[in-house]
């Protein structure tokens, strides 16, 4: 499936560079624990145009664990694969609504936005059809 919403996604946010580091270290912590070394070794040198359905189902569980600018890196490939599966909306919005958007574009805030309206969407289809 690919909703039009994937093709603004991937313009908008297709210029952006990987990041050299994956994994957020919270706040709370101050040394680099085992579970964002393996975030780094899981995604460290993975290109998007390389991720699998697999990965990004992995991204998206591992939500707290990931970067604002991995995840907006990753982001037409996540949202394309939770649009396609039908999985996973209420962990990718959650994240989403936790990005910093002091440092996105126009553009980037307002794409970001109607990602977050239509996954709340069809997370609500989803409920009212079962």
């Amino acid at each position: 499936m690919n909703h039009p919403l994937i093709s603004e996604i991937e313009v908008v946010f297709g210029q952006i560079q990987r990041p050299s580091t994956i994994y957020v270290i919270p706040k709370s912590i101050r040394e680099i624990a085992p579970d964002e070394l393996m975030i780094q070794a899981d995604f460290g040198n993975l290109s998007k145009e390389d991720m699998t359905y697999e990965q990004s189902s992995m991204m998206i569980c591992d939500h707290v664990l990931i970067s604002d600018q991995a995840l907006l890196y990753f982001l037409p490939v996540l949202a394309r694969n939770t649009f396609s599966s039908g999985a996973l909306f209420s962990m990718l919005i959650s994240r989403l609504k936790l990005v910093k958007q002091e440092n996105l574009s126009c553009p980037q805030k307002l794409t970001l936005k109607k990602l977050i309206e239509e996954l709340e969407l069809r997370e609500k289809l989803l409920d009212y059809e079962d």
